[in-house]
């Protein structure tokens, strides 16, 4: 950042940055961390421009630099051909999540927590789990899995490479994000919502960040506040009580994910705006 500053201050030319998280995140919490926040503020104040994932984000680079062009990139992904009909489901509902096995960040026990309260109500259901992570995490989740005597219902999956994450999601009957209220997930935006909306599988996520202004309850997601396990339960034994209308609010979420987190046009509207700042420089 030092670099960039000193680089912008000798040739003049446009200083951008791009941001997906609150800073405060993802520094140390040590005196070095204060350091790289001061420096940090330091240069947003000296910014032409910043690309930031949610309006949270960008309402903190526009309080600290309100001169600065800003532009609101949410998740970004490749969206495939809408899906041909699926056939008639059988067998239990599979619920899938994909991601971090990091309780703060992605909410993985208390989504465990969720399954199981649904299950009670629902036998007819099962929940897969493919995610990174340390051991100590992996073991925290299988051992929770055992105390609430679901290791039949519930598969913990090593992570898989990133070409065989749209397989995974399409074999899914419903995809899961229970995203604990934080920081980061006021501030970020979670990149694998649009993938999980580009499979055109239903998608159930508790509403963090900026996911209330893209998405609508039971229309293109199921919506359910942040830590409240009981919600996320309700959600889950809704979509598997009726398959013929979570499949609907599937394709109607991958609309949203053609219209707002397409990669081509997201990349257009990026192209665009650093064309701006070079047709300004030229003038």
């Amino acid at each position: 950042m030092c670099a960039a500053m000193i680089a912008h201050r000798i040739t003049r030319l446009p200083l951008l940055h791009e941001a997906t998280e609150h800073p405060a995140v993802i520094v140390p919490t040590h005196w070095g961390g204060k350091f790289s926040l001061f420096i940090w503020q330091k240069m947003v104040r000296s910014l032409d421009g910043a690309a930031v994932i949610s309006l949270a984000l960008s309402n903190l680079f526009a309080k600290l630099n309100p001169l600065a062009d800003l532009i609101i990139l949410p998740a970004i992904s490749e969206i495939p051909p809408l899906p041909e009909a699926r056939p008639e489901p059988g067998g239990k509902t599979l619920f899938l999540y994909s991601g971090s096995l990091i309780e703060a960040k992605d909410g993985v026990l208390s989504l465990v927590r969720a399954f199981h309260l649904a299950w009670q109500r629902n036998p007819d259901m099962r929940l897969r789990i493919v995610g990174y992570g340390s051991e100590a995490q992996r073991s925290t989740l299988a051992a929770l899995v055992a105390e609430l005597g679901i290791p039949e219902q519930v598969e913990i999956s090593a992570a898989i490479p990133q070409e065989e994450v749209p397989a995974i999601l399409a074999g899914a009957d419903v995809l899961v994000l229970c995203r604990p209220l934080s920081r980061q997930a006021a501030y970020g935006f979670p990149t694998k919502l649009a993938e999980y909306l580009a499979s055109a599988r239903p998608v159930i996520t508790t509403i963090t960040s900026d996911i209330g202004h893209y998405l609508r309850d039971k229309e293109t997601a199921y919506l359910v506040p942040p830590n409240d396990i009981q919600a996320f339960a309700d959600a889950m034994v809704s979509a598997a009580s009726d398959p013929v209308g979570r499949e609907t609010i599937g394709k109607n979420g991958w609309q949203i994910a053609e219209r707002c987190f397409n990669a081509e046009i997201c990349g257009t509207r990026f192209a665009e705006w650093v064309g701006g700042f070079a047709s300004r420089r030229a003038r």
